[in-house]
């Protein structure tokens, strides 16, 4: 398959027949909803609910193996020539018109077989758990063609793949044999009357068949058969006779609901009749024809809280569609799943809270609200008691909230603790640091590192200097400003540590491991660690000269063609590392890292070195300089391999959505765009390419709309000559925040 280069710069990515990219894959949510696809119709479909993802269609765990079933199709009938062919294409000859269109909210699969035209637009409604397979046929002979459409899906509401199914009123509904582990309920249906079905795979496939050439769709005909005992399916049968250049269309709708605990024969009931209900309102109240309408509607409305225009096409749509669209999904990813890639764990989780504030903030607020009651009250996580990582996103997610709101009630609001008592959000925020530091040593921090006590880690010791950092104003904000001189002072030491124990010369330190320090000239292999050089700067360890060291230290050392490794030389101890040399963590080009590196370089003013990186690993860039090292060009993948990789410049796989890409895009916001939100206002610091003369940007903060525009008439990367608000100059670089209205800004670099 190739890509339409036209096409990929707008909101849809066209992928066609040909030689170049593999069929790639979309994902399409909303609260209570997952679905992901494939250019081939393979994919999955999920139910939220309950803080889990419960599987609708059978998973498939690689949306790119040909050998693999997709979990949904359709399937044609000619009853003039007795042939059939499928709509979403498993297998695509080069000469092929088959064509998909990936977009925000929708994934249309459009060809042409037998002069029959086909569109199958897949999209979810903003709300309900329902998808909906809008298909458009065209006759473009001269004939009249009578044909069969058979709807498939393969469900997944049981391990063992045995749901039962029942046809009521028009709907096939499928449902566990044990409905007290798995309460949930599935149904497929059509907005005409269905001509037959099938729910069991047996009868539907045949003793000779298979799932390419299922026994009903070559008779033309199932068999009306229910699933008691065997596997099952969902498989809907519709005749349509379409007159010289006829048109049709009908919408397929599929779903489901879960099932209220403790399950009862009563509640199936009255969950089905909830489903009825629904299905009448769209097929009766014209509530079809609004649903892409809807959906669009909702994903503009979240797009143009925030939007930029920038000399470079690429990060302009990468910003206002892509990343954007992963930090929106993040925000509705379960706790739980059986896919690791859709499950949104307790990090991910907080993370997502950062991501979305500045689009989402009162869903942000709710789901902030929900997490705080994992903390204990002495100020640690439960079952996250030795994960540095998450203690920091979790005091990040408290403080980035206050910042964005700089709500007093959201700071007085009292949460309860996870074992007992309850507290205000900022007393959560004040354990949390607390509890962090005892963890670092109840005296002299550098006194017990020197010791060789326990292993120390650079990255652990600067994010909690920058939540200190950050907490500070928040904490003499509120009037507690005892709390801020003590967390001032925490910060100092951890700022001397730093410099004493970890500086090495020209880079940082990674850690001290067993009594031994990694990431120095002495190693012979993870002699630089980039996430060491990331951290430190941006918790402002050492002088700016420092810094500055440690960063060139970087580029000269770790960045490569395909952007920058991890960690150099690779380690060859699986001991230390699991992966293979040049694999994720041990020297990959990793997602997660790209977010502190572009940050630490905006810290110094190096905008020309963000905008090579940004190059480097953006998907849209890797794709125009060699479609085939890349996955999904609108997305991003977990790593890309490192240089010690014989596999070096290749992708890992789809992106992980619950964190990384929406990690990245608040990084473009408030570090490269300069626009951050803090608890006096916004903080306004660019850090641009000297060749972008000029940038706009939007966003939306504390009920007021801002619009802003950077003049960078001097090409240079940083500095601010001066910032005009509503036509008036202002002092300082923090814009005090309005309640309301449409205010302009207009800042000059120099």
């Amino acid at each position: 398959m190739a890509m339409d280069t036209g096409a990929c710069w707008g909101e849809e990515f066209v992928v066609k027949a040909g030689e170049g990219s593999r069929m790639w894959a979309n994902v399409l949510a909303n609260p209570r909803y997952l679905l992901r696809l494939s250019g081939q119709g393979r994919g999955d479909s999920y139910l939220l609910a309950n803080e889990k993802a419960w599987p609708l269609t059978k998973t498939i765990e690689d949306l790119d193996q040909p050998d693999l079933w997709p979990s949904r199709q359709i399937f044609i009938h000619d009853y003039n020539s007795n042939q059939f062919w499928p709509l979403m294409e498993t297998t695509v000859p080069d000469n092929s018109d088959f064509q998909v269109r990936h977009g925000a909210v929708h994934t249309v699969f459009a060809q042409t077989e037998q002069d029959i035209s086909s569109q199958t637009t897949v999209l979810l409604d903003s709300t309900q758990p329902i998808e909906f397979w809008q298909v458009n046929l065209k006759n473009s002979s001269r004939k009249k063609r009578r044909l069969g459409l058979f709807f498939v899906v393969e469900w997944a509401l049981s391990a063992s793949d045995r749901p039962r199914t029942s046809w009521e009123d028009n709907i096939l509904f499928a449902y566990p044999r044990d409905l007290q582990t798995n309460p949930t309920i599935g149904f497929i249906t059509l907005n005409r009357q269905v001509d037959s079905f099938d729910g069991s795979r047996a009868s539907f496939i045949g003793p000779f068949g298979d799932r390419l050439h299922p026994l009903s769709v070559i008779d033309g005909k199932c068999s009306r058969s229910q699933a008691n005992a065997g596997a099952s399916v969902g498989v809907l049968q519709k005749n349509l006779a379409l007159g010289p250049l006829g048109e049709a269309s009908l919408t397929l709708m599929l779903g489901g609901e879960v099932v209220a605990n403790p399950v009862t024969n009563s509640k199936l009931s009255q969950t089905k009749q909830l489903i009825k209900k629904t299905i009448h309102q769209y097929c009766q109240d014209k509530l079809l024809e609004a649903v892409a309408p809807r959906a669009e509607t909702a994903w503009r409305m979240v797009q143009e809280k925030t939007l930029v225009n920038t000399p470079d096409h690429q990060f302009n749509h990468s910003f206002n569609q892509w990343l954007k669209l992963q930090s929106y999904l993040n925000i509705h990813l379960p706790q739980q799943s059986q896919i690791p890639e859709l499950s949104n764990d307790y990090l991910s989780a907080l993370q997502g809270i950062v991501n979305v504030l500045p689009n989402e903030p009162t869903i942000a607020q709710e789901r902030l609200i929900q997490l705080l009651a994992r903390q204990k009250r002495e100020g640690g996580l439960i079952n996250n008691e030795n994960n540095p990582s998450a203690d920091y996103h979790f005091t990040s997610a408290i403080i980035r909230a206050l910042e964005e709101t700089g709500d007093q009630k959201l700071a007085k609001y009292e949460v309860s603790y996870a074992d007992f008592g309850r507290g205000s959000v900022l007393e959560h925020l004040s354990r949390s640091l607390r509890y962090r530091l005892k963890k670092q040593g109840e005296s002299d921090l550098l006194e017990r590192i020197e010791r060789n006590n326990s292993d120390t880690y650079l990255s652990d010791n600067a994010q909690l200097a920058i939540n200190l950092q950050q907490a500070v104003p928040i904490f003499t904000r509120f009037d507690e400003s005892s709390a801020a001189h003590f967390f001032r002072d925490k910060y100092d030491q951890l700022k001397e540590v730093a410099q004493r124990f970890f500086w090495q010369g020209h880079w940082f330190a990674f850690a001290k491991v067993n009594g031994k320090k990694l990431g120095t000239p002495k190693n012979s292999e993870l002699k630089i660690f980039l996430e060491a050089q990331s951290w430190a700067v941006l918790a402002g360890f050492g002088q700016k000269t420092t810094q500055e060291k440690a960063l060139r230290s970087v580029l000269k050392r770790l960045i490569t063609q395909h952007g920058p490794a991890s960690v150099l030389p690779a380690s060859t101890n699986q001991s230390l590392y699991p992966d293979e040399e040049g694999e994720n963590e041990n020297g990959g080009i990793v997602t997660s890292s790209l977010a502190p590196l572009l940050a630490s370089l905006a810290k110094l003013g190096w905008g020309d070195e963000i905008e090579k990186i940004w190059r480097q690993t953006n998907g849209l860039h890797r794709y125009l300089a060699n479609p085939r090292l890349v996955g999904e060009p609108y997305s991003y993948p977990k790593f890309i391999f490192g240089p010690d990789s014989p596999r070096f410049g290749q992708e890992s796989g789809l992106a992980n959505l619950a964190q990384n890409p929406g990690v990245l895009w608040s990084t473009l916001l408030e570090s490269v765009l300069g626009i951050r939100a803090t608890i006096g206002g916004l903080k306004i610091s660019p850090c641009l390419p000297r060749d972008w003369r000029q940038v706009e940007a939007t966003r939306l903060f504390r009920g007021a709309q801002y619009h802003f525009r950077i003049v960078n008439n001097f090409r240079v990367c940083q500095g601010i000559d001066r910032i005009i608000v509503d036509g008036l100059r202002l002092t300082g670089d923090v814009i005090k925040p309005y309640s309301a209205g449409n205010h302009y800004i207009e800042i000059y670099l120099g």
